[in-house]
């Protein structure tokens, strides 16, 4: 496991920055498709063999799928093609599983991944057709402080528990009252990490363009 928790999103990320970079060996027509069948075989060894080892484990869940979707999704975008018929599919799936009775918690997180990838979609769909979508104030801050979210969820969830294990109500909004923490402590550590760095950094570049280097720094 990754020092922060939900750097384990990053395994995934490594594992499909490897496949790509394979498949770029072999011919244009034949690197989506290649790509397709890995991600398939692999999360079929998944469900076969059930691996336990830790990096195996991972790269074999059906969470690779959604890096296939979006490779698919950015084939068809690039060739012009009809993204309508890929929404209508990814919602007819993810109302089949939402509502499909089963065991285990694999139907409702493929319902989730098809609910967002037709969001994906239709927010293309809008693009394409010129219409895009409003500058909205709020969106805009969600979605720049989105990677210091994605860092600090980890305190908000502690957070959110140890006020759940106290206080009876919290335990009842839990989920809601992480949600709220996370978003709210996220858009702080941007506005008073993320951005304080990435302004000292672009300072120090332009400082550094500006300024004679010795060779070898």
């Amino acid at each position: 496991m990754p020092l922060v928790a939900q750097g384990w999103t990053l395994n995934y990320e490594m594992l499909f920055y490897g496949m790509f970079a394979l498949t770029l060996l072999l011919p244009r027509r034949l690197q989506l498709p290649c790509l397709t069948v890995s991600v398939f075989a692999l999360v079929a060894a998944g469900f076969i063999f059930h691996p336990v080892q830790p990096a195996l484990y991972t790269w074999t869940r059906a969470f690779s799928l959604e890096f296939l979707a979006g490779a698919w999704i950015g084939h068809i975008w690039q060739r012009n093609g009809r993204l309508w018929p890929l929404l209508l599919a990814a919602m007819s799936v993810g109302f089949l599983f939402a509502v499909l009775p089963a065991p285990s918690q694999a139907p409702a997180r493929v319902a989730g991944a098809c609910i967002v990838t037709a969001m994906l979609l239709g927010v293309l769909i809008l693009e394409r057709r010129g219409e895009g979508i409003g500058r909205f104030r709020l969106p805009l801050i969600l979605g720049d402080a989105s990677y210091s979210i994605y860092l600090w969820q980890g305190f908000a969830l502690m957070a959110a528990h140890s006020l759940a294990t106290h206080v009876a109500f919290v335990a009842k909004l839990q989920g809601a009252i992480f949600s709220i923490m996370a978003i709210a402590g996220g858009v702080a550590a941007y506005y008073l990490v993320e951005r304080p760095l990435l302004r000292a950094l672009r300072r120090a570049r332009r400082y550094r363009r500006g300024v004679p280097i010795p060779a070898g720094i």
